[in-house]
């Protein structure tokens, strides 16, 4: 018995001592000055998009958002729509595979634009990271198989089912338990349970859960990384999540721990109800770390200045091969430098200077109102003068004047300081807005300058130059998140849940999954994030169009010739053909196969 209390002694005193070291090592590069100056970055680059620099209220000041319509302008361009992921077979494989692969191939395309790209609304997680790397130079997303209530990692967007009300219910139980349980508990308690008889809803979602997670709330505990890039050779990764009192009971089961560190400013209000946050006593939130260690698979789970384990460490069940569940998306990059500056920060000081320029100009024009003065000797009567401040049109104004002095010499005005409109003129502000984003002024609807037909040309060159590298990035990006998550379903799917995405004829892997998977190439099909090109896309299609009708027309030929090798052969001519102008067409859809046509 003695044996076993020194045991539990020993392995207590082993997690204290790992709870010490990961709080000591979180803290220490939280307060890094990379990492210090990085916060600063992003609450400044915030601050300007939100129009919240200089807004005292003054009056005259004149504060144009310039940079926010920059954003408006690149983040249709590049992310517009929803990605299309595309699954093929790799080029290397052997013909007594290819039918086989081929098949589950496209069964995973299925599986992964329905329940990655549709269900976890990939398009809008995409859109905000889009705005976050543009904003604060980094935008991150948190991708997460969702099963089990208490043993999924800890993510904000889940999909809502039954076990949030039972998580919910549990947690007020134990407070009816308590005999200074408010009568207001064991109300909520009684409409959650008459809820969850009445309520028809699945008793147990699963799928993928998607979170936008802010720049600031990821360390990469690693000094060794000075690139985005490398992320995933890191040591270990570190996530912060806000926690009200009440939501860290429902996902932890337990009270926050007493020696945690309180914020009084964090209150989520998507997360907490109102009556919580007006509670002053409720209205403390914790941080809570949950740090993810490559060296040992291991996810360790800390409240911010706590001596016990928020949840206990636990190796989780569902990873992708590079472990971990984060994906940055970064357009910045500089050799060296984790965090270069952001786009928004680059255009801070043109739109410092822009507003300047224009506060300056109504101040002088102000200065420029005509002021009159008169001659006190000759005219003593100040309600005269009054009249002729207060004058309408047309009015009739009589002065008691000096009648030897001619009223000219009475009442003057004064010389204003001139406007030179040169001087305020913001045409140059203007060029280095376009050249910092890339983002013409006829994007946004106007033009600042003419331009002659040539400078506009180069200029598009340039933005859909620029345009393409971003488009490049995203690409890569979604990627890496469809990779992961297809390694992620062939772990948890049956042949049976696959069958009810996609149908009876899906192909779920009979070898062993490393060696399926080694033997497709996902990837997403280029450009289809982006804003459509009407103009350019219809002229292309417009000198397309007759090669392909000719093409048809020769392959209907060589088949009524009985010569169907020459056919095919110009039929996978024009097929290729179809995918180097836009891979999402197919020879298929303009003419079917033969096997097609014997089937008709």
């Amino acid at each position: 018995m003695s044996d076993s209390n020194n045991e539990n002694t020993q392995v207590d005193n082993e997690n204290l001592a790992l709870i010490a070291k990961l709080q000591s090592q979180v803290e220490l590069f939280y307060k890094s000055k990379k990492y210090a100056d990085f916060r600063k970055q992003c609450k400044t680059a915030r601050n300007y998009v939100q129009s919240n620099v200089g807004d005292d209220g003054e009056k005259g000041v004149v504060r144009v958002n310039i940079i926010k319509s920059r954003l408006d302008i690149i983040q249709p361009s590049v992310y517009a729509k929803n990605p299309e992921i595309s699954v093929i077979p790799d080029e290397h494989l052997s013909a007594n595979n290819y039918e086989l692969i081929n098949s589950f191939a496209k069964t995973l395309e299925i599986l992964l634009n329905k329940i990655l790209v549709k269900e976890a609304n990939l398009k809008k997680k995409g859109k905000q990271a889009v705005r976050a790397a543009l904003t604060t130079t980094v935008g991150w997303i948190k991708l997460i198989w969702q099963e089990e209530y208490n043993e999924d990692p800890v993510i904000k967007n889940r999909i809502q089912d039954t076990q949030d009300n039972i998580a919910r219910i549990n947690m007020l139980i134990k407070e009816a338990e308590d005999p200074t349980c408010h009568e207001s508990s064991l109300a909520e308690l009684k409409h959650q349970l008459k809820a969850l008889e009445e309520q028809a809803e699945v008793t147990k979602a699963y799928g993928f859960a998607i979170d936008n997670v802010l720049a600031e709330d990821i360390l990469i505990l690693d000094d060794s990384l000075n690139c985005i890039d490398d992320y995933t050779s890191a040591s270990k990764i570190a996530h912060r999540i806000y926690f009200s009192e009440e939501r860290f009971k429902t996902v932890f089961g337990k009270d926050v721990p007493k020696s945690s560190k309180v914020y009084e400013d964090k209150v989520d209000e998507k997360e907490t109800s109102a009556s919580v946050i007006n509670n002053k006593k409720d209205s403390k939130v914790y941080a809570v770390w949950e740090i993810w260690d490559k060296d040992s698979n291991t996810v360790y789970t800390i409240t911010e200045g706590a001596k016990a384990w928020a949840r206990e460490p636990y190796v989780p069940e569902y990873v992708g091969e590079q472990f971990y569940p984060f994906f940055p998306m970064q357009f910045e990059r500089i050799d060296g430098v984790l965090h270069p500056k952001s786009l928004v920060i680059e255009l801070i000081e043109l739109q410092d200077e822009y507003n300047t320029s224009h506060t300056q100009f109504a101040e002088h024009r102000k200065e420029s109102l005509p002021v009159r003065v008169y001659n006190k000797s000759s005219i003593a009567e100040e309600k005269e003068v009054q009249n002729i401040a207060d004058r309408r049109s047309n009015d009739i104004i009589g002065l008691t004047g000096d009648p030897n002095t001619p009223i000219v010499n009475q009442i003057a005005i004064l010389d204003n300081p001139p406007i030179n409109p040169a001087v305020y003129s913001t045409e140059h502000i203007m060029m280095g807005f376009e050249l910092v984003s890339g983002a013409q002024d006829a994007s946004a609807g106007s033009v600042s300058q003419a331009k002659t037909a040539t400078e506009a040309e180069l200029l598009a060159q340039g933005a859909t130059t620029r345009r393409s590298e971003m488009l490049d990035i995203i690409e890569d990006w979604l990627t890496d998140i469809a990779n992961y998550a297809a390694e992620i379903l062939m772990q948890v799917l049956t042949p049976e849940q696959v069958a009810e995405y996609v149908g009876d004829k899906a192909v779920w892997p009979t070898l062993t999954k490393e060696q399926i998977f080694k033997s497709v190439n996902i990837s997403i099909r280029a450009g289809s994030t982006a804003k459509p090109n009407k103009l350019r896309e219809r002229d292309q299609w417009a000198q397309f169009a007759p090669q392909i009708t000719q093409g048809i027309i020769q392959i209907a030929q060589f088949r009524a010739q009985n010569m169907p090798d020459v056919a095919e052969a110009l039929r996978k001519v024009l097929d290729e053909s179809l995918k180097r102008f836009d891979e999402r067409l197919t020879v298929d859809m303009f003419l079917p196969n033969q096997q097609q046509q014997a089937t008709l």
